[in-house]
Order: structure tokens, then C-alpha cells, then sequence
């Protein structure tokens, strides 16, 4: 009777939950077809999207193609059930990403602007030994959340001096990869090896081209994900068989990804709070002792970053809180 009571009470959450859902999809999709965002081409330094009027029946009919070929998608996870033929596919799956990834980064012949431009001399200027960058009202004393980046740029740079810029984004591109294979490990043990689940993801992820876009884009973003994708791999991981030495994966991925981009404290605080509430429903220490770790690792990358770079600050030289 306590099992029927509980099982309808998650029903119900379930149901409000859903509905909650339904509802602002339902909003979403009413502004999503007939607005789009669009960007001010003419000038590279203004970063503002402007809404823009667009074809609510061309929009309809591309959703409508999707839905068809996810729909035949799905009829080819047949194939999927062998386990062999699901490597093959993950593996040649990430090797195009990773070529679609160098020859967008090839082909589009980018050079830094903005805050790109900026990170990467201050990477330069640091070497050289001057951190005026430190100082009160510069740029890096205002941002510090890009110490993290600029100290990963720093040895970069020495060791490339002809096309480092370039040499960068190939290096992100050749990354890609990593969130792919990562991301298919998760899902494999979400969904219980489930071969449709898989095949989806695979496509989606394959044919998510804003991935490929931010290669060029040498900021913290995107070289931050792998990190993140394979931290959750690894909590995944570490619940199903426990050991240390994936606990220390898991510290230092997480701290990395953090120093790497700070936002991606948003998922630092989301598995630790999923590892606390495990362990106060009772699924064990071991979740308590991932959730120390990765606080733990984002610690002890933050603590050497600023031992680093301590010395060189100027007095009263301070931030604003990391947005971006």
C-alpha cells in the first residue's frame, strides 16, 4: 500500500511537471516560429542580437521535414542493437566531427576581435613579464574570471609563435570530439543502453552547428565542455563502481572546466547538490565523497590561479562578478 501511495504521488508530481513543461514549450514554439534573432553583421563589436519577423509557414514546414527524419531515424535503430555496429558508428561519428570541426576552422580564415583579441596579448604580455593587465580599471582586473583562460593561452602561445591564433582553434577543434564521446557514455548509462536513445543523440549532437561555429571562437566556452561532459561521465561512473582514482578525474575536470569558463559553476553546484540529496535518501558515503572532491578540485585550481597571479595585482584592483 506505501509502494502504490508512493508510486501515485510521483505519478502526480510527474503530471504537473509535464503540464508545467507542455506549457512553455507551447510559448516557446509560438515565438520561435515567428521570430528569429539576427546579427549586426556591418559592425563585429556590437554583440546585441535584434529580433527579427520570419515565415511562420516555412518555419512549419522545416519542423515538419525534422520530425519526418527523426522519425526515420528512429526506424534505423534496428541496426543500432549490435553492439559492434554501435561503435563503429560512435567512432566514425566523432571523427566527423572533429573533420567538419578543422575544416570549418580552415576555411573560415578568422582572426580575433574583441574579447578574444584581447585574452590572447594579454596571454603574450604576461610572458613578456608585464602585468599591467593587474592594475586597477584594466581589463584583466575587471574580468578576472579570464585568468583562467589567459593562463591556459600563456604557454600556448610561447611554445606556437607563427599562426598561435590558428594553432588555438585546431587545437579546440580536435577536442570536439571529447563532448561527443562523452556525452554517448552518459546516455548509454541513462538510458540503459537503450540503441534508439543513442542514435538519436548521435545525430543530434552531429548535426549541432553552433558546435562547429564557436571552434573559431577562441574564448572559454567551448574548451570548457569536454571537461564538464566528462565530469558527469565520470559521477556516473563512479556511482555505478566506485574508486578513488575516478574521484580525482572528477576533481580535476571539474576544476578545470571552472577555471576554463566560469559559468560552468552552474553545473559544479548541480552535481553536488544531486550528490548530497543521494546521500541523504540514503544511496551511500560515496556521494558525499564525490561531492567533497568536486568542490574540492574547483578549490584548488581557483586557490593556484590567484597564488599565481597574486603578487602582480594592484591594491583595490577589483572585478565585477563573473556573467560571462
Amino acid at each position: 500500500t506505501i509502494i502504490r501511495e508512493n508510486m501515485l504521488r510521483e505519478k502526480g508530481c510527474f503530471g504537473i511537471f509535464n503540464i508545467l513543461v507542455l506549457f512553455m514549450f507551447a510559448v516557446l514554439l509560438h515565438y520561435g516560429l515567428e521570430m528569429t534573432g539576427i546579427d549586426n553583421f556591418r559592425n563585429y563589436w556590437d554583440e546585441h542580437i535584434y529580433l527579427a519577423k520570419e515565415s511562420v509557414i516555412k518555419n512549419i514546414v522545416v519542423l515538419l521535414i525534422s520530425v519526418l527524419l527523426t522519425f526515420f531515424v528512429g526506424k534505423l535503430s534496428v541496426f543500432m542493437r549490435n553492439k559492434r555496429v554501435r561503435g563503429i558508428v560512435l567512432m566514425v561519428s566523432c571523427v566527423l566531427m572533429s573533420a567538419g570541426s578543422i575544416f570549418w576552422v580552415c576555411g573560415l580564415h578568422s582572426v580575433p576581435v574583441g574579447d578574444q583579441k584581447i585574452v590572447f596579448d594579454f596571454a603574450s604580455v604576461f610572458n613578456n613579464g608585464e602585468y599591467y593587465g593587474l592594475e586597477r580599471g584594466q581589463y584583466i582586473a575587471i574580468y578576472p574570471q579570464q585568468l583562467g583562460l589567459v593562463t591556459l593561452l600563456r604557454p600556448f602561445v610561447k611554445l606556437v609563435v607563427v599562426n598561435n591564433y590558428f594553432s588555438f582553434q585546431l587545437m579546440v577543434a580536435l577536442l570536439v570530439w571529447l563532448i561527443h564521446f562523452a556525452g554517448t557514455m552518459i546516455v548509454r548509462m541513462i538510458s540503459q543502453d537503450n540503441p534508439r536513445v543513442e542514435l538519436f543523440y548521435l545525430v543530434f549532437v552531429l548535426t549541432c552547428f553552433p558546435i562547429y561555429g564557436y571552434t573559431a571562437f577562441v574564448y572559454g566556452d567551448l574548451i570548457a565542455l569536454p571537461f564538464v561532459m566528462l565530469r558527469i561521465w565520470g559521477y556516473l561512473s563512479c556511482m555505478k563502481k566506485f574508486r578513488v582514482w575516478k574521484l580525482v578525474c572528477l576533481a580535476l575536470t571539474m576544476g578545470l572546466a571552472v577555471t576554463l569558463k566560469t559559468n560552468m559553476l552552474i553545473v559544479m553546484i548541480a552535481m553536488i547538490l544531486v550528490a548530497i540529496i543521494q546521500f541523504i535518501v540514503g544511496n551511500g558515503k560515496k556521494n558525499l565523497w564525490i561531492a567533497t572532491a568536486t568542490g574540492m578540485g574547483v578549490l584548488l585550481f581557483s586557490l593556484s590561479v590567484k597564488a599565481i597571479y597574486a603578487p602582480h595585482y594592484e591594491d583595490g584592483a577589483e572585478g565585477i562578478p563573473a556573467s560571462s
